[in-house]
């Protein structure tokens, strides 16, 4: 016990994993780097998502009942195909397999291909995460950012035309100073309204809150995201500002917050 006090936490660590831990005598060792099976975990209601592990893709499979904790993982495959997950699950008997009535997972495609050919008589549940994920990121923000780009191409027409008038202008002013020379007072000043500025700029159109309608855009990103109940008063301010100027933003962000309430209602 001396010992164990003087030393860090890596003998600790060493300790459980060459003795405390079985994972020499562990069935699986050998191919744990490829796949991992356990099929005593199989439940009715699972779940199936890929992620990253040790720098490659692995599909886990895991049983919803167990909450992530202790007794929920079912598999661990390395890759994502249909065929390299597939492989595997057939070890699964399928007595097993075909009393799975419900799978959850995300929009892939291979996901879907796995849980159709494994578990035949399951019902596909893709998970409101992503759902939400779906009409909020990909539906609202790319609405958002369609009306973005709309509105920087009508700037930089504005700004083209502008220089167009201020070219025109100094041509005309040009003319005019050819036919009407300037004249001067006795002390030699010039007689008449001063020359405008040749270097005047452009100046993009501003909104009531002093913003232009791109840094509205831009600054909406966040609120559009989350609930009404979380925004602060200034994001308040900008999204009445939005929605008062984009009424399909107000109509889109409405079937946003509709489906919202939806899926966060508990089944009695």
């Amino acid at each position: 016990m001396g010992r164990f006090f003087q030393t860090d936490g890596k003998y600790l660590g060493r300790a459980y994993k060459e003795h405390l831990s079985g994972f020499d005598n562990w069935d699986q060792k050998d191919h744990a780097d490829e796949w991992v099976l356990l099929e005593q975990n199989m439940g009715e209601r699972l779940s199936i998502d890929e992620t990253m592990l040790h720098h490659d893709l692995f599909t886990f499979l895991s049983n919803k009942d167990g909450h992530c904790k202790k007794g929920s993982l079912i598999a661990a495959v390395k890759g994502t195909t249909v065929d390299e997950v597939t492989k595997y699950l057939d070890k699964i008997p399928e007595d097993s397999r075909k009393k799975v009535k419900e799978v959850t997972m995300d929009f892939s495609d291979s996901m879907m291909g796995i849980v159709k050919k494994e578990f035949p008589q399951a019902e596909i549940v893709i998970d409101l995460f992503h759902v939400m994920q779906l009409y909020g990121k990909k539906g609202l923000d790319a609405m958002r950012m369609k009306l973005k780009r709309a509105n920087t191409t009508e700037v930089k027409r504005q700004e083209r035309e502008f220089k167009k008038r201020q070219e025109q202008n100094a041509r005309n002013r040009k003319r005019y100073k050819e036919k009407h020379p300037a004249k001067k007072s006795k002390n030699g000043k010039r007689i008449g309204r001063p020359p405008k500025r040749k270097n005047e700029k452009f100046e993009p159109p501003k909104l009531s809150n002093g913003e232009t309608k791109a840094d509205l855009l831009t600054h909406v990103r966040y609120p559009l995201m989350k609930s009404p109940d979380d925004w602060t008063d200034f994001q308040r301010e900008e999204m009445r500002l939005l929605f008062e100027i984009e009424p399909k933003m107000k109509a889109a962000y409405g079937l946003f917050c509709a489906l919202r309430n939806i899926f966060s209602k508990v089944k009695d």
